[in-house]
């Protein structure tokens, strides 16, 4: 069978969108296929039928949330509607309520989107080895927040572990030095694990810790690998109330892919 799909750009965190629908059980089978086929694509998402009143489903490849796959799927939505700007309503895997992404087109089929990001249901400290790092837990995806005590090798060596002990669908290790993040990201059911050109939720997971730990708003500007990420963290009652994403969206092609 057929699978048609649309390559985007989302601050180089290369994406596919797969249009045409496709069964749960087959979509690890076919994210792995198109990935294979293209290997500048780390992630996958399909198209579904929603069950609210959103535009559509946006289901990732193992279940997480993700930042930039959501202003890629509002992007197409405006694309494929012939909007110039305006909000798109999507329901996301790993969010519980459906998001509103406002988009702007800025030229051809590059869009800017901002995004309010699910909360985190919780912020923690755990023990990798010998070290000891703070977990921004989203649903469906969690990050650690990485110092310069953790290596590169013990990284790649231990992220597919440290997922299994934290019994989470994935896992970011956000290497954090000042604005600049390095993300590692690892999904369980894909048994994929990338270094990310940009992560959204991990961008966002930092903001997040940043705002709890100081106990103020904050604004966050973070220079991913191939882009920056914007990201507003605000407080309610000295708790987070609220995360914007802010980041650009490109489509650079339509494609099929067989199975």
């Amino acid at each position: 069978m057929e699978y048609s799909y649309y390559k985007i750009d989302p601050t180089g965190n290369i994406t596919a969108i797969v249009e045409t629908p496709a069964e749960r059980n087959m979509q690890s089978r076919i994210a792995g296929l198109i990935m294979a086929a293209d290997k500048t694509i780390e992630q996958v998402g399909f198209l579904e039928k929603p069950q609210s009143t959103a535009s559509v489903r946006l289901q990732m490849m193992g279940g997480e949330f993700c930042g930039n796959a959501s202003i890629s799927a509002a992007a197409l939505m405006a694309h494929k509607g012939g909007i110039v700007s305006g909000d798109i309503a999507l329901e996301v895997s790993g969010a519980d309520e459906p998001l509103c992404v406002k988009v702007q087109k800025l030229d051809g089929r590059k869009y800017l989107g901002t995004v309010a990001m699910p909360l985190p249901v919780g912020i923690k400290t755990a023990r990798f080895d010998s070290h000891e790092l703070p977990v921004v837990q989203f649903p469906g995806i969690s990050h650690v927040i990485c110092d310069g005590s953790l290596s590169v090798f013990d990284a790649e060596a231990n992220i597919r572990s440290w997922c299994e002990a934290l019994n989470v669908d994935a896992l970011g290790l956000m290497f954090l030095d000042g604005s600049s993040l390095k993300p590692y990201v690892y999904v369980r059911s894909t048994d994929t694990a990338v270094w990310e050109s940009s992560c959204a939720s991990g961008s966002t997971a930092c903001a997040a810790y940043l705002a709890a730990r100081s106990g103020e708003a904050q604004t966050v500007v973070l220079q991913n690998p191939c882009g920056e990420l914007r990201i507003k963290a605000e407080l309610s009652g000295g708790a987070l109330g609220s995360l914007l994403l802010t980041g650009s969206a490109e489509i650079t092609g339509k494609h099929l892919i067989c199975t």
